[in-house]
């Protein structure tokens, strides 16, 4: 470790403080995102110090023994370019050990990330931008019978935990509690079935400082994903912006926004460290989060 820089696990006040910082930078993490951090993984967010000051800081979130994720990597401008980057790096990748770890990694940094650190390149995540009023007003394709779009909030943890992991590639009980009931966010799931319903597919809306964001939003297929759509925004305004991050792979959650007259803003690389993940991105209607995966 450099002389004079310390890394150290942040607490929550530190956290709020790097998503701050990752605001001023026109990054769109939620209004109420800190605390949802942290429960993915109390101990996974560290910062560099120096001389007692918070400079930069990483999140290294372990969802389970086998996968953990690698995001909000920022240092303060006034200490870019010196050793706070590179070694808030090591130390998460430390932290996260033999686990697969993915990251969602700027274009510009992909061959830095592979030749430094290892990761391989899987495929690419598209930020697309539009307004709420072409998603509400879109063509919905039609549904099978006894279909019922549902507060997702209301049920039981232990189904919404297990359709999650067939989209998501670890357990994140308490993360997922966290998201689904923060202040301003709202959880639509779809069920089907009669008499026993089954849930088809969840998807979440949050308030950030550019818009409402969606994420995650995991479904069988493509008229689930575009119900539960339409649920998240029926309350919004029609001009009001919403954010939605797509893995590149799913064309047909692409053609939905492209309906929907949305544009690509922002690109990432999703690469994997130890391995790859058994989750199709082909099946993935949207990612949580490029921070937490």
């Amino acid at each position: 470790m450099s002389e004079g820089l310390a890394i150290r696990p942040l607490d929550l006040a530190q956290v709020e403080t790097l998503i701050d910082w990752a605001r001023e930078e026109g990054w769109s993490p939620g209004l109420k995102d800190g605390a949802c951090f942290l429960a993915a993984d109390p101990h996974g967010f560290f910062g560099a110090f120096a001389k007692d000051q918070l400079i930069g800081g990483i999140a290294a979130v372990r969802y389970g023994p086998r996968f953990g994720f690698i995001g909000l990597l920022i240092v303060h401008p006034e200490f870019r370019g010196g050793r706070a980057g590179p070694e808030l790096a090591q130390a998460a990748i430390g932290h996260l050990g033999e686990r697969i770890i993915g990251e969602d990694g700027v274009l510009a940094k992909e061959k830095h990330y592979h030749h430094i650190y290892g990761f391989e390149t899987a495929h690419r995540q598209l930020r697309y931008l539009g307004k709420a009023g072409s998603l509400q007003s879109g063509p919905i394709a039609p549904l099978e019978a006894a279909t019922e779009l549902v507060d997702a909030r209301k049920l039981p943890a232990g189904v919404l935990n297990a359709f999650d992991g067939l989209y998501f590639p670890g357990p994140r009980a308490a993360f997922l509690r966290q998201w689904i009931h923060a202040q301003g966010h709202q959880a639509i799931g779809c069920l089907q079935g009669h008499p026993v319903k089954t849930l088809v597919g969840y998807g979440v809306i949050r308030s950030t400082p550019l818009g409402h964001k969606i994420g995650p939003l995991f479904a069988k297929n493509q008229a689930i994903a575009r119900a539960i759509l339409a649920k998240l925004v029926e309350g919004l305004a029609p001009g009001d912006p919403v954010i939605w991050d797509i893995p590149a792979p799913n064309g047909l959650a692409v053609r939905l926004a492209k309906d929907a007259g949305m544009e690509v803003v922002f690109e990432t690389a999703r690469m994997y460290k130890n391995g790859a993940v058994s989750i199709r991105p082909e099946t993935v209607y949207g990612i949580t989060s490029f921070e937490l995966g």
